[in-house]
């Protein structure tokens, strides 16, 4: 009589389920966007098993980013909006201090419940704001900021900005 061990009269399949692949379409990372500006988005997703992601377990977040692109420790987000169920859409750039940059997730989510997420980061178009003062040397506040004349400063175009004179100064024997 021969024994067969009992592990070898049967074998039992992993179950294996792959994230699906998210993907977006537009925009692209060469958009560089100004404050107002519409910026559409597309994209979709494909699952190893599932086969296309049905637009209604798609996700999408807009999130801005804001702080120190030398120091990305520095930085901090503000989720803008999350728009769902939708393979495709528009939202309008916001207005926010420059260095700052959005970045648009693509969430997918398969039929077995797992997800994976695709980002595209969109960095802004800007303008350099240049303040100078008769005599030089005056001080002009800047969102906030005081500054001494001659200075520049680099905004997200379209953006707003407040700008003050500093009340009183003085410069040799003038007041003003």
């Amino acid at each position: 009589m021969t024994v067969v061990p009992m592990h070898s009269l049967f074998s039992v399949a992993a179950s294996t389920n792959l994230p699906p692949v998210p993907t977006i379409a537009t925009p692209t990372s060469a958009l560089n966007w100004k404050v107002g500006d519409s910026i559409s988005f597309s994209g979709g997703a494909n699952d190893p098993e599932d086969g296309a992601i049905n637009a209604a377990s798609l996700n999408w977040q807009l999130v801005l980013v804001h702080g120190n692109e030398i120091d990305p420790n520095n930085a901090h987000e503000h989720v803008i909006t999350n728009i769902s169920g939708v393979s495709s859409g528009s939202f309008v750039a916001p207005d926010h201090e420059y260095p700052s940059w959005l970045i648009i997730r693509l969430t997918a989510t398969d039929s077995q419940g797992l997800s994976a997420t695709q980002s595209l980061r969109v960095d802004p178009r800007t303008t350099v704001l240049s303040f100078a003062s008769s005599p030089s040397g005056l001080k002009i506040a800047f969102n906030g900021t005081e500054y001494t004349t001659p200075f520049s400063r680099t905004v997200i175009t379209n953006s707003s900005s407040s700008v003050a004179a500093i009340s009183p100064q003085v410069s040799g024997a003038v007041t003003y």
